[in-house]
């Protein structure tokens, strides 16, 4: 059977995603340990993890629209997948086209955690609500969907990015030895003082409570303060 030109299926659709979606992250997180080293910044956690929630954002949005418009309708998911967004039958996407479906894919994301995109389950021509706001199809380039490389790419990803992110984050609180340096590392010296004080007042003497015991009660309450 050709599929070339054809409707993409769900299942192709959402293991391009699964690519992307690595893909995003683990640039994110590169550009983020540059920004950091670069700069010399030495940040709070707490802080840190909200720099890369903001450039996790920017690559997320930037990403998908120069690659809807400016690569032929594909992002690197795609590409692997073999299909691609278009306008129509004729005509790719514009700025406005892939804004609008950038819009309306990020609010389904954000609202129904990517459970509506099971509507594409159910369309005939294969649209999600993000491609039916915004009039878009995804169709096939090839007959022979690239199924286990998209698979492949998506574990190597995620197996790097988590290596990356975890060993990062835990050689900033590997060498902490006490509640005070544990407040310091994820909050930093200014509301250090605050916690420290309210910690004061709500854990057991150190006499009768482990140092172990200690930080699992710091690590409570620093909760509240995130």
């Amino acid at each position: 059977m050709k599929l070339k030109d054809q409707y993409a299926s769900f299942l192709d659709r959402f293991l391009a995603y699964l690519v992307d979606s690595y893909f995003v992250f683990f640039t994110a997180l590169v550009i983020f340990l540059l920004f950091k080293k670069i700069n010399n910044i030495n940040s709070p956690i707490f802080i840190e993890f909200t720099y890369l929630s903001l450039i996790y954002l920017i690559v997320f949005c930037l990403y998908f629209l120069v690659c809807w418009v400016n690569l032929d309708g594909k992002t690197v998911g795609m590409g692997i997948i073999g299909i691609r967004v278009i306008r129509d039958r004729k005509n790719k996407l514009n700025y406005k086209d892939g804004v609008k479906r950038l819009f309306a894919f990020s609010l389904i994301l954000m609202c129904t955690g990517g459970l509506a995109f099971l509507s594409i389950l159910f369309n005939k021509k294969k649209q999600g609500f993000h491609d039916q706001y915004a009039k878009t199809l995804v169709i096939y380039t090839v007959n022979k969907p690239n199924r286990i490389k998209a698979i492949i790419i998506s574990i190597l990803l995620l197996l790097i990015s988590t290596v990356i992110n975890y060993s990062y984050f835990f050689s900033r609180i590997s060498n902490i030895q006490t509640p005070e340096e544990l407040i310091q590392v994820y909050f930093g010296d200014q509301r250090m003082e605050k916690i420290w004080k309210e910690m004061n007042t709500t854990i057991i003497p150190t006499s009768t409570q482990t140092q172990s015991e200690q930080i699992e009660e710091v690590k409570r309450i620093m909760e509240q303060y995130q």
